[in-house]
């Protein structure tokens, strides 16, 4: 499932950084707004990473298609125990403006791949 660009490129210690990131959104003193800032981070380098695998001189536009899965991944072999009550809990009180910025983009991207999880693989 995972897109194109990466496969045969990118390797599970690749993912290292974001599996870092990742491991603080369910970190018991992560505030909320910390843990989107987390989510936001971890697109980040999906991104970077995404683009490490292109070719030199070439670029790819790195969409809610290429990081949904990368973010999949990232998740199961993160396994957070939280992250489906902490998305629901940010969803509850997030800011109308936080929405349509970068956070708002980490929080659904994060929300669409935990529910690529819980329907799909049964995992959350």
């Amino acid at each position: 499932f995972l897109p194109d660009i990466c496969v045969g490129k990118a390797t599970i210690d690749s993912f290292a950084p974001t599996i870092r990131i990742c491991k603080y959104i369910d970190a018991p003193d992560a505030t909320l707004f910390s843990s989107m800032r987390a989510m936001e981070g971890a697109i980040s380098s999906i991104v970077t990473l995404v683009t490490s695998c292109c070719a030199p001189g070439k670029t790819h536009e790195v969409t809610a298609d290429v990081c949904i899965p990368l973010i999949v991944l990232v998740l199961i072999l993160t396994a957070p125990q939280t992250l489906p009550s902490r998305i629901r809990l940010i969803l509850e009180f997030i800011v109308p403006v936080l929405e349509l910025s970068s956070l708002g983009y980490a929080l659904t991207t994060f929300e669409a791949s935990a529910e690529q999880i819980h329907h799909e693989y049964a995992l959350m």
